[in-house]
């Protein structure tokens, strides 16, 4: 098991920054799980005020998994928050989409980023 990588979600190494238009949906990734290998979403690192009503949602084969509001861990010190209460799993072959909904009136620059751990054989998730 390892840390979520930005390579295994298709970002250029180093991106984390995204621009969200007022009351848009932005999609910050959707990828395919790679055979032999599975994801555990277990919080995110948010550091942009979205508003009340925005949100951070990680959708497994279409279906909501988990669902947070953006201002939690926006009003958090250290800017992330773990979501115990509902980690999501993905498995091989899942098709995996991350969303953010941005409430506010205004278009928000933000640093965003699930935290999520690869499980699968040491080869596959080179480590060795």
């Amino acid at each position: 098991m390892r840390p979520l990588r930005p390579e295994d979600i298709d970002l250029p190494e180093g991106t984390y920054g995204f621009a969200v238009p007022p009351g848009a949906f932005n999609i910050i990734s959707t990828f395919s799980m790679p055979s032999g290998v599975g994801v555990q979403f277990c919080g995110w690192f948010c550091d942009g005020d979205l508003g009340y009503n925005s949100y951070l949602r990680v959708i497994i084969n279409g279906v909501k998994r988990q669902e947070i509001s953006a201002r939690v861990p926006y009003q958090q010190r250290s800017r992330f928050v773990l979501t115990l209460e509902q980690i999501a799993y993905a498995r091989e072959n899942d098709k995996v989409t991350l969303l953010v909904f941005n409430g506010t009136a205004a278009p928000v620059e933000l640093c965003i980023f699930p935290i999520a751990f690869v499980a699968g054989p040491r080869k596959t998730l080179l480590i060795e």
